[in-house]
């Protein structure tokens, strides 16, 4: 997967769609927050990383 940070943002905008518009079953949705913590973890390491 490409850590840039528009892609990421991308991801993560994918999977609240997802959950927005789809009825997931419960497993589906904990499968999705999981995926979204983890893409908020590395858009918080990327900005550490671009900053002077």
């Amino acid at each position: 997967m490409d850590d840039s940070s528009e892609s990421l943002q991308a991801k993560l905008a994918q999977l609240a769609e997802q959950l927005n518009n789809h009825a997931p079953s419960v497993e589906e949705t904990l499968k999705i927050k999981a995926s979204m913590e983890e893409i908020l973890l590395r858009l918080e390491a990327l900005q550490f990383t671009l900053k002077p």
